[in-house]
């Protein structure tokens, strides 16, 4: 096998290789090593203060190791950016704005750009990419569109696009022109992907759907208020073990006892059943998964971590280990890895009592061990994550970077401070609006964290320098998780069980906005909680596109009014069984009948009959009877397109969607029906018309209408009173 030649770097002829990376304008931590640019492995963004949601590996830019060229124009490239007031890019004209690039954004950069050259390299391409023509970069931006998004095309031509503005001062590149004569990249992404449709300002972030989305969040402030309480508690109580297992008996000096004590003082410590044996948990250097640790038995019992009461070479000894061994096989045992105690369950006597599907209730846990334990606080913590970024709308990167003492009020409001990353490299420190169960979640994560400053960390403190800090998690990964256990214990812990469905954190904050975005001026208040106010020139565009309606949101909504509609009428239909007329209008008499066939359904069912007190189960019925229901201030409307008077006024293609509401006619319309609830308005209205008519400065033509209004309304006042609905 030839073996490959070492990498020789291509030095720079523009930047010395002992320049730092970042320039004047990024705020560095103290005691972290700044990137030289003669550093051609990887340049590491630790030093400019790496936020928590992202792991030391993955916060590196990384170059070409197989080819020295494009590593030289990769950080050349990436160098201007970091350093933009630079006397080499001045001296080449080379103007941008004074304010660095954030790190993510040059790493981004970087990684398309990479993408773009080696695609060069096997097309056969010239290696100066200012010599390709532009029919060469739209075939890249092509072939690329057959695999990712439009979103993912555009940030590869922005890359193109930062490399032709900064060519003057990238070894290799000849200046070159604009394969897209300033196209926008949307519009190219959009058209690489055969989506030639205008921008309307649809985000690519879908919504998580309803069906999975209430579940979650259900589950998630089940953990968080429920079940927090019981697993920290038994989170102490294993560390008070583990505490005790590190001291075990109180140390005393050597003391020679005799065989017989020595045997005394084992038999007594076996006759105790609640002394467990401490057993290995895997197979190590002295003995197997499963056998018995000498040494650490023997500091349990005597203080003193010697294993040679209990050694092999002695007759006395290997009597001790037979007694042991055999207590050992009975099950008495506790697997031990790093003073832990693993298998040894606990009762959970004070376990949270949960409700299940058949009415009952019972504890979510009646046992649990150390293993266990640490998958419900990997749990608790995905739990906190979840609700959090599911309620304050807050980014990935804001909620892992919440720390203690965070939540405050602002402007009267309980809210949560954190820092704001996105668009910021100053980071400033923003506050978010939150409810008092989100406070509640930021409490327990609190109580969970080992760290000094970060709510959301490892598990576990790091050990040595590795992983500096432990902070942040891996998102994805602890929601995955979450949802994977709820759905493996949904039965056992009286949990809804999450259907399948991709969900990350991004996706937590657009789902958040369609449905916040249903209320009144919700457009001004999702600016200011997706901290889009401060770009007020593009918040419009940019809220609207996080609230605007999913398909499957729409559906849930429209069942949710549907379920509104039915329970207003269980009051109808309470007062229907007992034979009340409960409606007057063209359409009564449909009302009446629907509204019987559901009493008689009940009647003839016994498992309904049984439910006759169960709203539920009665509004369930009339949500299926009454399909079409739209409730109103002055009628009720069955909607039956056919029968529908207002359908008269659209044009023929259009009829048969909905009502409309502007030309209901309800004295007329067949659809339509009042009942008690809307009789004051039809009274009040006939009060005012009989004063109307008698102004004697109303001309003729005026009065007449007013009368023939007033007989309208007359045949529904005097029905309801005929009907004894106005009672």
């Amino acid at each position: 096998m030839t073996p490959q030649p070492a990498f020789q770097p291509v030095a720079s002829a523009r930047f010395r290789d002992d320049e730092p990376v970042f320039g004047p304008g990024y705020r560095l931590v103290e005691g972290i090593r700044v990137p030289l640019f003669g550093d051609v492995e990887h340049w590491s963004g630790d030093c400019t203060g790496r936020p928590a949601n992202q792991a030391p590996t993955r916060y590196r830019i990384h170059f070409a190791p197989e080819d020295p060229l494009i590593t030289l124009q990769l950080k050349e490239t990436a160098f201007a950016q970091f350093n933009p007031t630079h006397r080499i890019l001045r001296q080449a004209a080379i103007y941008r704005s004074a304010e660095p690039v954030a790190f993510p954004t040059v790493k981004m950069c970087s990684q398309k750009l990479r993408v773009i050259l080696r695609w060069g390299r096997k097309q056969g391409l010239p290696a100066d990419p200012g010599r390709w023509a532009a029919a060469d970069w739209q075939s890249f931006m092509d072939e690329l569109a057959t695999t990712v998004s439009d979103t993912t095309v555009a940030n590869h031509l922005g890359a193109v696009r930062t490399l032709r503005e900064l060519a003057g001062v990238i070894t290799g590149v000849t200046p070159f022109d604009d394969p897209w004569d300033g196209r926008s990249a949307a519009e190219i992404g959009r058209q690489a992907v055969l989506n030639a449709a205008a921008d309307d300002g649809t985000l690519a972030t879908p919504a998580i759907p309803p069906q999975t989305w209430w579940p979650l969040i259900r589950a998630a402030w089940t953990y968080v208020h429920t079940f927090a309480p019981d697993i920290l508690r038994w989170k102490d109580h294993f560390e008070r073990l583990a505490a005790d297992l590190g001291k075990g008996a109180e140390p005393c000096r050597k003391i020679t006892r005799t065989t017989e004590e020595v045997d005394a003082q084992i038999a007594s410590w076996l006759a105790d059943p609640d002394n467990h044996i401490p057993v290995r948990a895997v197979d190590d250097g002295v003995g197997k998964a499963g056998s018995v640790i000498w040494s650490t038995l023997a500091r349990i019992i005597w203080g003193v971590s010697n294993g040679d009461r209990f050694t092999s070479k002695a007759a006395s000894g290997r009597a001790r280990r037979r007694l042991v061994e055999e207590a050992a096989g009975q099950g008495r045992t506790m697997v031990m890895a790093g003073n832990r105690y693993w298998s040894l369950p606990i009762a959970c006597t004070d376990a949270a009592q949960t409700l299940r599907e058949d009415g009952s209730t019972r504890p979510w846990r009646t046992h649990i061990t150390q293993t266990q334990l640490d998958v419900e606080l990997r749990m608790l913590r995905a739990a906190c994550y979840v609700f959090v970024t599911a309620m304050s709308l807050m980014r990935d990167s804001e909620v892992q970077e919440i720390q203690r003492e965070a939540v405050t009020t602002y402007y009267g409001s309980p809210a949560i401070k954190s820092q704001k990353i996105k668009h910021d490299p100053k980071r400033p420190e923003s506050c978010w609006w939150i409810i008092e169960p989100v406070a509640e979640a930021i409490a327990v994560a609190e109580q969970l964290s080992w760290h000094p400053t970060h709510l959301f960390a490892s598990l576990k403190p790091p050990r040595g320098k590795k992983n500096r800090g432990g902070r942040g998690i891996t998102a994805s990964d602890d929601i995955d998780y979450f949802v994977e256990r709820v759905n493996t214990n949904a039965d056992a812990y009286g949990l809804e069980p999450i259907p399948d469905a991709h969900v990350r954190s991004h996706m937590f904050r657009r789902t958040m906005s369609v449905i916040t975005g249903r209320e009144p001026d919700s457009e001004v208040a999702l600016g200011l909680q997706l901290k889009h106010a401060a770009r007020r020139a593009m918040a419009n565009c940019t809220t609207q596109a996080y609230a605007q309606m999913d398909t499957r949101w729409a559906k849930e909504f429209d069942q949710q009014l549907e379920h509104a509609a039915a329970l207003r009428l269980v009051d109808l239909l309470k007062a229907r069984r007992t034979g009340e007329k409960v409606a007057v209008g063209p359409g009564a008499e449909r009302l009446h009948a629907g509204l019987d066939q559901v009493i008689s359904a009940m009647d003839d069912n016994l498992v309904l009959r049984a439910q006759i007190a169960d709203e539920r189960a009665e509004a369930a019925l009339l949500a299926d009877q009454f399909p079409n229901l739209h409730l109103g201030t002055i009628n009720h409307c069955m909607f039956d397109a056919p029968q529908a008077e207002c359908q008269n006024e659209l044009p023929a293609d259009q009829r048969g969607r909905a009502p409309l509401i502007g030309a209901c006619q309800p004295d007329r319309c067949r659809n339509s029906v009042i009942t008690r609830a809307h009789a004051p308005i039809w009274i009040a209205e006939e009060d005012d018309l009989k004063a109307r008519a008698k102004d004697p400065n109303l001309s003729p033509p005026g009065r007449e209408t007013v009368l023939i209004r007033l007989t309208d309304v007359q045949r529904i006042t005097r029905a309801l009173q005929h009907e004894g609905v106005t009672a």
